[in-house]
């Protein structure tokens, strides 16, 4: 009796906690997926920054800065597509982190429901097997 109690309560407590196991699981994976994109976002920027600068240091005579005057439009072109691609980027790994916890709390309600509809059947079945026992007559 004493080892099927602990088993339930096992089991209880494992199918409790296991939500917020997954919950905790995907909370990481999303943190790890944004801290990649955001890693990356820095790297992408700092690489545009430096090309950047290094086209402003070679400027030595009026005819390279006509040419820095060029390379600024294709860099400030180049700079909006990345911040575009960055933008996409970012709505689809909010998307799927979005679409990945909702089915995580579909499937936490479900398991809670199943849980509070077994416990109210067991509960009924434990008053319907009360109600049935015979009873001892009165004594007067």
């Amino acid at each position: 009796m004493n080892q099927e109690f602990v088993k339930n309560v096992t089991e209880q407590s494992r199918k409790f906690y296991k939500p917020f196991n997954l919950a905790q699981l995907l909370t990481i994976r999303s943190l790890e997926k944004l801290t990649e994109y955001q890693l990356a976002t820095v790297k992408n920027y700092a690489e545009l920054g430096m090309k950047q600068m290094k086209a402003n240091a070679e400027i030595t005579e009026p005819a390279s800065l006509s040419d820095l005057g060029k390379r600024q439009a294709e860099w400030v072109e180049s700079l909006s597509k990345q911040v575009l691609e960055d933008a996409k980027r970012l709505a689809d790994i909010s998307a799927e982190i979005k679409t990945d916890m909702e089915a995580l709390m579909k499937d936490f309600v479900d398991t809670a429901t199943e849980a509070a509809t077994d416990a109210a059947q067991a509960a009924a079945a434990g008053a319907t097997a009360a109600d049935e026992k015979p009873k001892a007559p009165r004594k007067a």
